[in-house]
């Protein structure tokens, strides 16, 4: 009886006391350890990139996007050439708002909120958007079209359809070139002057870059 008691009490022991205790222990470290991962990870990178920068995921990559040292920063015009030529240029909404390329970025174009998320920023949205900020005026028809009846990739100038980084260029807003009439409409038209009834053909041939 005394040898069986020992067994069963040696056995609780082992249970409830050392392994028991050393279980524990071992749980509430890799607990302890998962929270300062993602702790230290959240540091590293706040959350995954947008879909178009996937590939830049990682905390190995981190120095492709931000600067080290100093006061830190963004790196975004070295990838963005297209947007950077037309700062130098003075030519388009870039232009005019982007007073340091470092740091001015973000507020239009957030990152680390996951794949899916837009990374432009439309203020106040896309429909209100004043035309007038990238020095091209929209009146007459032009004012009432939907934004996708002139961004097109057909009415890209060829030149600049290499340097534009988004891959769709049915989805940029970079690069597109609009033929102006008298009237503001794309193909030529006949008008005729009330003073001598002579008809006139309006000239297609001018054709510019919106900026």
């Amino acid at each position: 009886m005394g040898q069986r008691h020992q067994k069963r009490g040696a056995t609780s022991v082992l249970c409830g006391g050392s392994i028991g205790s050393r279980a524990v222990a071992c749980i509430s470290t890799l607990f302890v350890l998962a929270v300062c991962a993602a702790n230290a990870m959240a540091q590293i990178s706040p959350g995954p990139l947008a879909k178009p920068h996937s590939f830049l995921n990682g905390p190995t990559k981190c120095t492709s996007c931000h600067r080290v040292g100093g006061q830190g920063g963004l790196k975004c015009l070295e990838c963005h050439t297209e947007i950077a030529g037309r700062i130098a240029q003075g030519r388009g909404l870039h232009a005019r708002v982007v007073k340091d390329p470092t740091k001015t970025c973000a507020p239009c174009h957030s990152e680390h909120n996951g794949e899916e998320f837009p990374l432009v920023r439309w203020q106040p949205s896309q429909q209100q958007f004043d035309h007038a900020q990238t020095n091209w005026l929209l009146t007459g028809k032009h004012a009432a079209l939907s934004c996708n009846r002139c961004h097109l990739r057909k009415n890209i100038v060829a030149s600049e359809m290499p340097l534009i980084k988004v891959k769709d260029l049915n989805r940029t807003f970079l690069g597109a070139a609009i033929r102006t009439t008298r009237n503001l409409a794309v193909r030529a038209n006949s008008v005729t002057t009330r003073q001598t009834g002579k008809q006139y053909r309006i000239s297609t041939t001018r054709r510019r870059a919106i900026r």
